[in-house]
């Protein structure tokens, strides 16, 4: 704001003479936070001695802080605000894209994966060769009289804790599939054979306590038969060493049943 030389006092006329002999801004502070700025003007309208200007700009510190505090408390709720929409739009595209693509490749019963997922794992080529590979073929035998005899209901809960106990015997690499019915696929990841044959023993166990401690599905005789291959040692191709997994488990099930 203009003011004029009448006014000033004398630390205030220093700094405003000084903004007009050297032509450079000069300030001067009060006692209640106000400062005082002298801004030399040049006016190209004026003719004279008024064409030499110093503008007077006041302004006070607490005020400024005040507006200042003020913005940055709006600028601060809205940024929390953008982020939390921004988190909330995030989760809410997570759902709604994860969910289905879950689905297409798992299956709804017991949550392994299911063939659309083999078929993608089958397409990405062969194994390593540089580690050794198991494929274990498993099969639940006359697991069709449980249907027949005690109602899909009961198959369906057979199958889902068949599935956990899978699930409780990988590692977290592992791959467990459904491949449809009553039949199931784990590949062991970076093992060797006494291993691999460690847990398809151990599922085998696990299956077998499990029918044994209900007596409806013990009465059917209903038993697990597993089939295993090797890679490299049986090959690289994944669909071929899931044949010669599944020729393995299908001898154990005309055998004798309830093997490896």
């Amino acid at each position: 704001m203009p003011t004029s030389e009448q006014h000033l006092t004398p630390e205030r006329r220093k700094a405003f003479e000084e903004s007009l002999n050297v032509n450079q801004i000069r300030e001067v502070k009060g006692k209640d936070l106000t400062t005082f700025r002298y801004v030399p003007y040049a006016s190209e309208f004026d003719k004279g001695t008024t064409q030499q200007k110093a503008i007077e700009i006041i302004y006070n510190h607490d005020e400024l802080n005040q507006t200042l505090l003020h913005f940055k408390r709006v600028f601060l709720i809205q940024l929390l605000s953008v982020v939390v929409v921004s988190i909330l739009l995030s989760y809410l595209i997570v759902k709604w894209v994860s969910t289905p693509m879950h689905l297409a490749f798992h299956d709804e019963l017991t949550g392994l994966r299911n063939r659309a997922a083999f078929a993608d794992y089958n397409r990405k080529g062969n194994v390593s060769k540089n580690e050794m590979t198991a494929f274990i073929m498993m099969d639940l035998d006359n697991f069709k009289q449980v249907n027949d005899y005690l109602g899909h209901d009961e198959g369906d809960r057979m199958l889902r804790e068949v599935a956990r106990i899978i699930n409780e015997n990988l590692t977290a690499k592992d791959q467990a599939f459904r491949f449809g019915g009553d039949e199931f696929l784990i590949v062991v990841i970076d093992t060797n054979r006494s291993g691999a044959h460690e847990v398809a023993d151990k599922i085998a166990h696990d299956v077998q306590r499990l029918i044994a401690e209900n007596q409806a599905w013990a009465n059917l005789h209903i038993s697990a038969s597993l089939g295993l291959s090797f890679a490299p040692d049986d090959g690289t191709n994944v669909e071929q060493l899931c044949k010669k997994a599944d020729i393995a488990m299908y001898q154990s099930k005309y055998a004798t049943k309830h093997q490896v």
